[in-house]
């Protein structure tokens, strides 16, 4: 036996050496070796002809070559995992179908050029078939899958993602194969009550069922199980909209050992049956409600009491969830390591704070759009949960910078940690002036020193006075400016100082000709869509003295136009364009602009 599972550094090199020196060889795993192929794998069987299992799971570069050498001289092999080898075709597991009949499990998941040709050999040969794993193998119909459930003794099977299977194989499946516990339907639209209900009544062992968006289901077939399979531990009805509290309460009722429940989107649930799988099923772990906007504290409350294991809950857009149940749930489940509240937005610090103190686990927390939540609790979030991976704060009252929370937790609890020594607390704002050498930006910024520090008026600059690269000027701790030189060689430079939360003045000079200051402005507008989503940006128009009335209008209006124009091909909102002398800012500023 041996094991390499991700184990991304094996090559060929060392698997030959394996092959070479394990003659015994019975177990082999190389599940995401990635790097390894056909060259080592044609030579396993040759020198360990006795193996019986090899996971080849992500192996991407394995091909039919070196399977077909497996099949022919491990005929004992009863365990092969081909998932995501996606060159496989039915040439070596054709070849497999009729060499190695002691197969037991086979896993073929994401190989989609398999096809009913090579799985009916599959099934006619392989007769000691227990698990086949066929997700997303979407060229698999009914025929091969009826053959399998008459002649093998299935345990799990997985179609999801098989859109040609219908309720003829299923039917089948549920008639022959009674000790099934594991079955998987996912995205497989066709099938109907009409399988589901034979399955039910013949499968009494199902442990698993997976049914997210067969749209088709009903309550008649759910009731069955719930009736008929008291051995239930997971159930998936995902955007099966039919469903309603009637089935879901005969699950809770007749399946006592249900540990998993997924109920999104099955809009027509409330908390009726909701409080009957938490008064039944206390061993239940994942709870998943998303979109079922009947839920309210009531029932979320009976699961916190009663469901005391709860490792994974989720109330996306149950707006009637409050603090009151969610509190609760803290409280009482202190093993809950994902807990999704996005667009609860009835949720603040109150409840998340009780989460914080108890659930010290937690590894997926979303608030996403929760605007009542601060950075008082987040903060408390980011010292206790020292396993947190995934955070969701977007729409928050939280100040952390985007470009923080994207670059993961550890950096959200460094942020933190600066804040509380007041390494980057800063109460100014940032304002940054971006504009073409000779546009005004320096002589606007000297007027307003004029205003905010009460100096006395330096001469304005000329055509000689060059700002080199980027001047930062604080005005009385209310602006820190950024005065960026205008010559292209800086441009480079200045993606250094476009950061979120600043105010930017793009300063257009509008005595150049418009197709100038047009091209001029989109490129600037480029440089900082390309750095600061949703920028704030107030645009400056200078040196109008230069220009008569008309002259004015026309480039205003042409302006106007080219940055709706770019806003709707870049989609950005943005304020609307400021091109007035003497009339722009507030009014105690009102000649800080020159012309």
């Amino acid at each position: 036996q041996l094991g390499f599972s991700n184990c991304i550094e094996v090559t060929d090199l060392s698997i030959k050496e394996v092959a070479h020196n394990c003659p015994s060889l019975q177990q082999l795993n190389l599940n995401c070796c990635k790097d390894v192929s056909d060259a080592s794998i044609s030579i396993v069987p040759l020198t360990s002809p006795n193996l019986k299992e090899l996971n080849l799971n992500s192996c991407g570069k394995i091909t039919d070559v070196s399977i077909s050498v497996v099949a022919k001289k491990c005929k004992g092999l009863r365990i092969l995992d081909l998932t995501h080898c996606e060159q496989i075709t039915n040439a070596s597991i054709s070849l497999m179908a009729k060499n190695c009949r002691d197969l037991q499990q086979l896993d073929l998941s994401y190989c989609d050029r398999i096809t009913d040709s090579s799985m009916s050999l599959v099934a006619n040969s392989c007769k000691g078939l227990q698990q086949l794993n066929l997700e997303n193998c979407n060229l698999i119909s009914d025929t091969p899958i009826s053959v399998l459930a008459e002649n093998s003794k299935l345990q799990c099977l997985n179609l999801n993602y098989c859109r040609k299977i219908t309720d003829l194989s299923i039917r089948a499946v549920g008639l022959h194969c009674a000790s099934l516990r594991f079955l998987r339907l996912d995205f497989c639209k066709q099938i109907t009550d009409s399988s589901m209900i034979v399955v039910a009544h013949n499968c009494s062992s199902l442990e698993q069922l997976d049914l997210i968006y067969c749209e088709q289901i009903t309550d008649l077939s759910i009731s069955a199980f719930a009736q008929n399979c008291s051995a239930l531990q997971q159930l998936n009805l995902e955007n099966c909209k039919q469903i309603s509290d009637m089935s879901i309460s005969e699950i809770g009722e007749g399946c006592p050992n249900l540990k998993q429940l997924n109920l999104n989107w099955c809009n027509q649930v409330t908390d009726a049956s909701i409080i009957v799988v938490a008064e039944n099923c206390p061993n239940l772990q994942q709870l998943q409600l998303e979109n079922c906007k009947e839920i309210t504290d009531a029932s979320i409350r009976l699961v916190a009491e009663n469901c005391t294991h709860l490792q994974q809950l989720d109330l996306t857009c149950c707006k009637n969830i409050t603090d009151n149940s969610i509190s609760m749930v803290g409280k009482n489940c202190p093993g809950l390591q994902q807990l999704n509240l996005d667009w609860c937005k009835e949720i603040t610090d109150i409840s998340i704070d009780v989460v914080a103190e108890n659930c010290i686990s937690m590894q997926q927390l979303k608030l996403n759009y929760c605007r009542r939540i601060t950075d008082d609790v987040i903060r408390k979030v980011a010292h206790n949960c020292k396993d947190m991976k995934a955070l969701g704060l977007r729409e928050t009252a939280v100040t952390i910078p985007e470009a923080t929370t994207v670059e993961g937790f550890q950096t959200i609890r460094r942020y933190y940690r600066q804040l509380e020594i007041q390494s980057i607390k800063s109460e100014a704002l940032k304002v940054v002036f971006m504009g073409t050498f000779l546009a005004g930006k320096t002589s606007l910024i000297q007027r307003l020193k004029e205003v905010y520090l009460e100096e006395p008026c330096a001469a304005l600059p000329t055509e000689d006075d060059r700002t080199i690269g980027v001047v930062v000027t604080v005005l009385g701790g209310t602006f820190v400016v950024h005065d960026f030189g205008g010559q292209p060689e800086y441009y480079p430079w200045h993606k250094l100082f476009l950061t979120e939360g600043a105010l930017y003045v793009q300063v257009v000079d509008l005595s150049d000709p418009v197709e100038t200051c047009v091209k001029v402005l989109q490129e600037q507008l480029n440089i900082l869509s390309a750095s600061v989503c949703g920028a704030v940006v107030v645009l400056v128009g200078t040196k109008i003295d230069l220009l008569s009335e008309s002259e004015l209008q026309e480039k205003k209006k042409r302006v106007e136009a080219s940055v709706e124009h770019w806003q709707t091909s870049t989609r950005q909102r943005l304020p609307g364009p400021v091109m007035t002398h003497r009339r722009s800012w507030q009014s105690h500023m009102q000649d800080a602009f020159y012309s």
